[in-house]
């Protein structure tokens, strides 16, 4: 079955036109934003009249050049962001002329002549030469402007699918760096997780049962309101260590207050890894 083109007013069927140029052939874009963009750029509509299906393609002779590529096989593809734009029945609009300078009349030259016939001549062709001066100046100047923006607007557009794809790819490593710190996240978690399981602390035994079997009192209640009234302190300041002198000397409890502060501060051991209440637990099942 030989492949049309649905472009109004275009009659290419086949892969060849009459100037034996290959044509390609594309089907509508499948996103809905893209193909509403080629439904509107061809000047149709779906209805009864009109439906896009497999079949229904655009020719390449719509596309522009910088629109198109090919693949590695020499397959041609539409770039991303492409819009057939060609087409017979549209007639290029005309650029806008920026408005001339505004001219300020000239300083009246005054010739002298002989009679007033040759002063009148010269007069008029003095004017003339000025007007057209004037006109040529603006006609340059709107040309060398327009010149100017005609490469920039060119450019941007070839530039826009390059960058887009760009943005694309970064996307796309962004998320996969994203994936891959959430498993280090769950893997560290997990660890985390296990090594607290191995850790003694007193939250693993806060249930009646377990205190009971570790240390006989009836309940939780009950080994706390102990552990408050001895009063251990909250890091354990209030604990003197036992002496290991047998004899406590005579005047030990004779010292006057005044000299309580030449008494040499007991040296600090090592900080205590487990907490006083956790202590108090440790002494109990032991």
């Amino acid at each position: 079955m030989v492949t049309s083109c649905c472009v109004p007013e275009c009659n290419q069927k086949g892969k060849k036109p009459p100037t034996g140029e290959k044509v390609s052939f594309f089907e509508f874009p499948r996103t809905p934003t893209r193909r509403k963009q080629w439904i509107h750029a061809i000047r149709r509509e779906e209805g009864k009249d009109f439906k896009i299906v497999d079949g229904t393609k655009v020719c390449s002779l719509h596309f522009r050049r910088e629109d198109l590529r090919k693949s590695f096989n020499g397959r041609a593809y539409v770039v991303p962001g492409g819009v057939p734009t060609r087409f017979s029945s549209s007639v290029p609009s005309p650029r806008k002329r920026k408005a001339p300078p505004e001219r300020h009349p000239l300083p009246q030259k005054k010739l002298f002549a002989t009679t007033s016939a040759s002063s009148d001549h010269t007069e008029l062709h003095v004017v003339s030469e000025t007007d057209i001066t004037a006109e040529s100046l603006s006609k340059s100047t709107a040309t060398a402007s327009n010149r100017n923006t005609e490469p920039n607007d060119t450019c941007s557009e070839l530039n826009a699918p390059k960058k887009i794809e760009e943005l694309e790819e970064e996307v796309l490593k962004l998320r996969q760096e994203n994936t891959e710190l959430k498993k280090k996240l769950d893997e560290v978690e997990k660890q985390n997780e296990a090594i607290s399981a191995r850790l003694f602390s007193l939250e693993r035994f806060t249930s009646d049962a377990d205190i009971n079997f570790y240390t006989g009192l009836p309940n939780y209640a009950t080994f706390l309101a102990l552990f408050n009234f001895l009063n251990p302190g909250e890091n354990g300041e209030n604990i003197r260590p036992r002496s290991t002198l047998k004899d406590v000397p005579e005047d030990f409890y004779d010292v006057d207050s005044d000299d309580e502060e030449n008494i040499s501060p007991a040296k600090k051991g090592r900080p205590r890894k487990l907490k006083p209440v956790e202590e108090f637990l440790l002494s109990y099942a032991a």
